[in-house]
């Protein structure tokens, strides 16, 4: 019995047990979904708290503001194009520099935005829409047109601010002041009669263009701390040149009435291109000029102060003596041995060459003066004068050259040398190395001087050194005969300038384009040929003085004008004055014009530059673009069965996966055709006259004719 109690008494306890087992989970279950719920209500609404309170953190850290300009709205996604659109909302009054370009109260969000896109460049352009950017027409007051001037007292200012490096130019610019003004007037004149459906243009006989520009002109190799020292040099017998380059661009674009800002130092660079400095309390436009004109050096200095070329890539115009050729201008093919002259990834044509040997780069040249002034000696003119080419005694090293020396001044009754001389003998004489006793040496002369003598002289005699320079075309200029040294084995122009171009005598322009009975291209070893031709010299009658158009003060001028008016290497779809802060719809038109295209087929290994030359014509790097597709194959009867494009990256991959040393060939050939397949070419940078293609390959070529400047094309 008691058993039985026990029993049930454990059932019993059991049951009850079991019960609130299941009363506990089920009120646990109950508290389990409560919190789920809760807990589910409070994350949405927290996740909806943070989704609004990040948003409006995003827009605090991106400021992110809603413009409206007339029917389009924008909004300022980017970062700081927010930051610096709110800065200027609340602080455009504490400088007055944005009065410059028309910032005051009056103005609005849509105003402030156009400023951040168009000046300083902080905010990119919506290229969906060009409501922001007006017609020339619908500007309220016209930017200002460039008007020749007479006063060149304002450079003179300038360059005396320059000082001591800028002397030999301030020199040359007072020479040919007279010149210039005399030969801008005429050419104006010339515009406005062409430019019949120009009213302006045709009101005014001295209008240059639609467009005043702000031009910088930084001279990077006057600059002390590269170590060449150019400026002072030049008063010692130094490379002219590049001076003289210098010094006629300068005074072109004065006398046609842009506003010209020197720069000969990194201090002056950044006092010119940082006005305001890199406070950010104030404005800062990415650019303060229209066009920079530099040289290489130069462009180093500049990038190093901006931290990149990014503002000013496609408004650079970079002075290049020898020329740039499109494959060492290009980043991926740059040979090391180039070292920092190429691989700058410009448009070719923004290299600016002394002659015009390159065609694609653009060719600037300088001005010969062949004035004769009233006070040149005509007496001693009648001398047989030999005037030896060279600034150094070390231009007579070499083999047979006192011989041929020795030659020419047995058949002329004097000769004498401008060479600079500065080594001392223990007495402090100087000491004239190589120089025979025969010759009279003036040391360095004045330009005045120099021309006086190269008058009185017969014959300049070329030495081989320099190539390229100057002087041989100021005697052409003068009716002095010139000796020009050929080379027995085509030479490269300087050591590590990015062309592969050969040169097969010191001045292949005075060769081939003026030639007899100015010029008398001879081999210096031998004798014979070089007695045969100064006999035949001085049996001829004195030639008169002579200069190509191309090398005028008025030629000068017609390429400095055309480059000015119609080179334009900016992908933006606006025009800009720097001057007076007017932005506009561009104009884009093709210079030149296809119209002047002349499709040549080059022969198997040539280059176009050749190809062209064969024909009297000259090769077209700009066209390139308009031949570089299947329908120019098909115009000159060749049916491309396969047609390859040339991939630059993908000739560099592969060059690497063979574990080749050095750096692959560019490609730049095409377009081209090779057997059985027709190549086009993929990257513009590569388009090259120059390029030499394999000896089983065509080249198609663009060319065009040419009258009296080779720069320019025939009617446009």
């Amino acid at each position: 019995m008691a058993n039985h109690v026990l029993r049930r008494l454990r059932m019993r306890g059991k049951r009850v047990y079991v019960g609130l087992y299941r009363v506990r989970k089920a009120i646990l279950v109950t508290l389990v979904c409560w919190v789920a719920v809760l807990y589910y209500l409070h994350s949405k609404a927290l996740k909806q708290y943070i989704t609004t309170e990040s948003e409006a953190i995003r827009r605090i850290v991106e400021k992110e503001f809603l413009v409206s300009c007339g029917n389009t709205s924008f909004t300022l996604k980017e970062r700081y194009c927010g930051k610096r659109f709110k800065w200027i909302i609340d602080n455009w009054t504490n400088n007055v520099c944005f009065v410059r370009y028309g910032i005051n109260e009056k103005e609005t969000p849509c105003s402030i935005y156009k400023y951040l896109v168009f000046v300083e460049r902080v905010c990119s352009y919506p290229g969906y829409t060009d409501e922001l950017i007006p017609s020339l027409e619908e500007i309220k007051s016209s930017p200002p047109h460039a008007e020749y001037t007479t006063d060149f007292l304002i450079l003179q200012n300038k360059l005396t601010q320059c000082g001591k490096v800028c002397e030999w130019i301030k020199g040359r610019v007072g020479t040919n002041e007279n010149d210039w003004i005399f030969n801008a007037r005429d050419f104006a004149k010339r515009l406005a009669r062409k430019s019949s459906n120009n009213e302006y243009l045709t009101s005014s006989r001295h209008v240059f263009s639609s467009l005043k520009l702000r031009i910088l002109l930084h001279m990077g190799l006057l600059t002390k701390e590269f170590g060449l020292n150019f400026g002072e040099a030049a008063l010692a017998g130094g490379p002219l040149g590049e001076l003289v380059q210098w010094s006629d661009l300068m005074s072109s674009l004065h006398v046609m009435g842009h506003d010209v800002v020197l720069s000969w130092s990194p201090d002056r660079l950044a006092e010119v291109m940082l006005p305001h400095g890199h406070n950010e309390d104030t404005c800062r436009p990415a650019r303060v000029f229209d066009i920079v004109f530099t040289d290489i050096i130069g462009l180093e200095q500049i990038r190093e102060l901006h931290g990149s070329l990014y503002q000013y890539r496609c408004i650079l115009r970079v002075l290049d003596v020898y020329g740039t050729d499109p494959q060492f201008n290009h980043p991926l093919f740059n040979p090391e041995k180039q070292g920092t002259w190429g691989g700058k990834g410009l448009n070719p044509a923004q290299f600016f060459t002394h002659f015009p040997h390159s065609p694609d780069n653009s060719f600037l040249g300088f001005v010969v003066n062949n004035k004769i002034s009233n006070s040149d000696d005509k007496q001693e003119s009648n001398k047989k004068i030999a005037l030896l080419y060279g600034k150094r005694p070390s231009v007579l090293n070499g083999r047979n050259k006192i011989k041929y020396i020795d030659l020419i001044n047995e058949h002329f009754n004097e000769t004498h040398a401008t060479m600079y001389v500065n080594v001392m003998n223990k007495k402090g004489m100087e000491m004239y190395e190589s120089i025979p006793s025969y010759v009279i040496n003036h040391r360095n002369l004045e330009q005045v001087e120099f021309r006086r003598l190269l008058r009185q002289s017969w014959v300049y005699v070329g030495l081989g050194f320099p190539v390229e320079g100057p002087a041989a075309l100021e005697a052409i200029a003068s009716g002095v005969v010139y000796l020009n040294p050929q080379f027995r084995v085509p030479r490269p122009v300087a050591d590590k300038k990015p062309t592969k171009r050969l040169l097969a005598s010191q001045n292949p322009y005075a060769e081939n384009r003026i030639g007899e009975p100015h010029v008398y291209t001879v081999d210096m070893r031998n004798l014979t040929q070089v007695e045969d031709v100064l006999i035949k010299i001085k049996n001829r009658p004195r030639p008169k003085p002579f200069v190509t158009h191309e090398f005028t003060f008025l030629g000068f001028l017609e390429r400095i004008h055309s480059y000015l008016e119609h080179q334009d290497f900016c992908t933006d779809t606006w025009q800009e004055s720097i001057i007076s802060g007017n932005i506009w719809k561009k104009k884009v038109q093709q210079w030149p014009p296809l119209s002047v295209l002349q499709v040549e087929v080059s022969d198997k290994g040539e280059s176009c530059t050749s190809a062209c030359s064969r024909k009297k014509l000259v090769c077209e790097r700009s066209l390139f673009k308009d031949i570089n597709n299947e329908e120019s194959f098909n115009s000159i009867g060749k049916h491309c069965e396969n047609i390859k494009q040339v991939f630059p990256l993908k000739e560099v991959e592969n060059y690497r996966r063979k574990l080749n040393y050095g750096r692959p060939e560019a490609p730049c050939h095409a377009p081209s055709m090779s057997p059985y397949v027709c190549n086009t070419q993929t990257d513009s940078l590569l388009f090259s006259c120059a390029c030499t293609p394999p000896t089983d390959t065509q080249r198609i070529c663009p060319c065009r004719k040419y009258d009296d400047q080779i720069a320019l094309c025939v009617g446009c």
